[in-house]
């Protein structure tokens, strides 16, 4: 019996150094599920302190906003802007109409005083247009020596400044060898004193 128990005592101490070897084992099993949950329980909570978004992602974010709000008013000032400018357009083609208008009107106009003017002194106006300056001259010439006969012949002979002399009547008062007859086939009217002596063909007055 004596003999037994030191193996006994080996056998327990035994048994006791497993188990103790065995609830080590576990612990430091547990010890280390502990850590890595420890870790992760970390690195989740570091992923929960950082913002949603990046601080260069939000100002990207805020810059592409400001564009697009910049955008959006010149959009609406070009609208503007091409509206202001259809109303012009269609203003001044109005405009432009009522001119083209008034033009032509007053084209038909100049027509027709032409052909009444024509109808009247039975001269055509390019004829009239046409003439020398020396012939439009003479003739200009011509109806001042009228006038100044006319007006001698009525301080002569007392008239009023109604009162129309013939050509009989101014003959005398007119210098030598005058002819009296426009050089451009035009027709002289001696008129009434206050009134000066006139030319058919347009152009032909006294300035």
């Amino acid at each position: 019996m004596k003999s037994a128990l030191p193996w006994i005592l080996v056998v327990v101490l035994l048994g006791g150094s497993y188990f103790l070897y065995s609830a080590n084992k576990e612990k430091e099993i547990e010890l280390g599920q502990s850590h890595q949950d420890l870790e992760a329980l970390r690195a989740e909570n570091a992923d929960l302190k950082k913002p949603p978004v990046q601080q260069d992602e939000v100002s990207r974010l805020r810059k592409d906003n400001e564009d697009l709000i910049r955008l959006r008013a010149e959009v609406q000032r070009l609208t503007g802007e091409s509206k202001k400018m259809s109303g012009q357009l269609a203003t001044a083609q109005m405009v432009a109409a009522q001119a083209k208008a008034a033009q032509q009107q007053v084209s038909a106009e100049n027509l027709a005083l032409r052909d009444q003017r024509e109808k009247l002194t039975g001269i055509p106006t390019n004829v009239a247009s046409s003439l020398p300056a020396d012939l439009v001259n003479t003739c200009i010439q011509n109806l001042r020596l009228i006038d100044h006969a006319k007006q001698q012949w009525a301080l002569a002979n007392n008239k009023g400044a109604d009162d129309v002399p013939t050509l009989a009547d101014i003959t005398p008062y007119l210098p030598p060898r005058t002819q009296l007859f426009c050089p451009g086939g035009g027709a002289y009217t001696i008129n009434a004193v206050n009134v000066a002596p006139t030319c058919n063909i347009p152009g032909h007055v006294i300035r």
